[in-house]
């Protein structure tokens, strides 16, 4: 759905679909792509709210089957919005939505001239299913591409695919507009010079020997499409996303990401292994590789060829698809899968090592345990209170050879664990050492507790207030500076 504005028309094909199927439309997956350039407009039609007076033309029993209403409000029913995704896109610019059933653009082409309308014909060719379908404005028509298309209704303005095979047209970027007014006959005619053969022969070498290539950046944005990649990419439900390990088959998203992060790391080719997939291909196997380009100046930019490999010669190998075949595969994935789980391990074991390195950072002793109360890490000053070790890790707090005079912490940790609030306790140690240890529950997310830590530090400021009430209890003042100092002691002095 092109140019969809506020919705109205993305919801009312999602109502007629509803409608037409009735009891069996939860049975059925129906995905209403609905675009537009207005960011505005389309946070509009996401809510799908509208005015009373939108819906004034709409027969009653109609809304109270598809509408909530909400004071003098309606609001389209879940089911109906949940099958309307809004996206912005620019159809000029953007590349399209792949291997649709229909495609609804209704009076947008008629402010294009008449080299752009051909053109988004050209697109919406290329987006569609064989035989699938184009819904255009009653000012529309297909003259500049008749060739693609076949009249269905020609009062309705719905025509329907011809042809198995097409290319995407060239980006509005990469063409060259006529000057405004100007028609097909009334453009001058202007020379070749060499530079346009050069494009010439650039555009039919990538036509007919580059392969199916995605430009793609250190995101997985993907920038532009060469070659038909539909058998490669799917749009799947709910909020849509642009990137290619979304759009990409699953069988292949791992290997994507692996391939992705050699090249990125080596600054080389990464190649991937042949591989058969029957879903993709009953007869042939494909082979991905990803290429870096020199930097675009603003961001690092590679390129994921898609190749396309032919059985070799002979029956038996293209018949054979029997228990090898899919052990093959088989043994490929695992391997994809390992050298992804070597990179996960490296990064994970740098992150340990950047952790470590924080918490012996801090002077204080902090130590961790599971919800069971079971060691899990501890720092430098915790290893030299308590003399622990790796030998420790695992083990229980009430088996730790923890200091004699350390109190019981056991009611107080497991009261964090069941109530996940923290609790402060000060403690004295034989050497009349005041800590005050902070007992905080460690989260896994919001919901589930994983533990508790225990980090503590010395309280100095007990620690004096201690110093002082003992010496009042042994009878001596503290002593006192200054001047009037001095002259209370000259005072006992003469006492004496």
């Amino acid at each position: 759905m092109a140019g969809c504005a506020t919705g109205e028309e993305a919801y009312s094909l999602a109502i007629l679909f509803s409608e037409r199927l009735g009891a069996a439309f939860d049975q059925y997956r129906l995905q209403i792509f609905a675009t537009d350039i207005d960011l505005d407009a389309m946070a509009l039609a996401r809510r799908g709210v509208f005015a009373a007076s939108n819906l004034a033309h709409m027969d009653r029993n109609r809304i109270r089957a598809h509408f909530t209403p909400h004071g003098d409000r309606y609001e389209i029913n879940k089911a109906l919005r949940e099958a309307v995704i809004f996206a912005r896109q620019d159809l000029v610019q953007d590349p399209p939505f792949l291997r649709l059933d229909l495609v609804s653009c209704r009076n947008v082409l008629i402010y294009f001239q008449s080299e752009l309308q051909a053109r988004l014909l050209s697109v919406f060719h290329y987006a569609l299913n064989p035989g699938a379908f184009l819904f255009l404005g009653k000012s529309e028509g297909i003259f500049q591409q008749e060739a693609l298309f076949g009249v269905v209704d020609k009062e309705a303005r719905l025509y329907r695919r011809h042809g198995s095979t097409a290319r995407l047209p060239l980006l509005r970027s990469e063409m060259q507009l006529p000057a405004a007014g100007l028609n097909q006959h009334q453009r001058p005619e202007k020379p070749i010079t060499p530079q346009g053969f050069e494009m010439i022969l650039l555009e039919a070498a990538g036509r007919y020997f580059i392969p199916t290539t995605i430009l793609i950046n250190g995101k997985f944005e993907i920038r532009h499409i060469h070659g038909d990649a539909s058998r490669l990419l799917n749009v799947s439900p709910g909020r849509p996303a642009f990137d290619l390990i979304s759009l990409i088959r699953r069988e292949l998203r791992t290997e994507v990401q692996v391939l992705m992060r050699q090249a990125q790391v080596k600054r080389a080719v990464a190649n991937g292994r042949p591989r058969h997939i029957k879903a993709l291909d009953p007869t042939r196997g494909v082979r991905l590789s990803v290429h870096p380009v020199s930097d675009s100046g603003t961001e690092a930019l590679f390129m994921l060829c898609i190749e396309w490999l032919l059985p070799p010669t002979g029956k038996a190998s293209v018949e054979d698809s029997g228990g090898g075949e899919e052990l093959q595969s088989t043994n490929e994935e695992l391997a994809t899968v390992n050298e992804e789980l070597q990179i996960k391990t490296a990064e994970t074991q740098e992150l340990n090592i950047e952790l470590e390195s924080i918490q012996n950072s801090v002077d204080y002793p902090l130590l961790v345990l599971d919800r069971n109360t079971a060691l899990q890490r501890f720092n430098s000053a915790a290893a030299r209170l308590f003399k622990l070790g790796i030998a420790q890790i695992g083990r229980g707090l009430r088996d730790l050879q923890l200091p004699p005079d350390m109190p019981d912490l056991m009611s107080d940790i497991q009261q964090v664990i069941d109530t996940q609030n923290a609790r402060d306790r000060q403690i004295v140690n034989a050497n009349r050492r005041h800590y005050a240890l902070h007992i905080a529950p460690l989260l896994r997310d919001t919901q589930r507790i994983a533990g508790v830590m225990l980090p503590g530090h010395r309280h100095h400021r007990e620690e004096a207030r201690a110093r002082a009430i003992a010496a009042g209890r042994a009878g001596l003042r503290p002593r006192r500076r200054g001047r009037h100092g001095d002259r209370h002691r000259a005072a006992d002095t003469d006492r004496q």
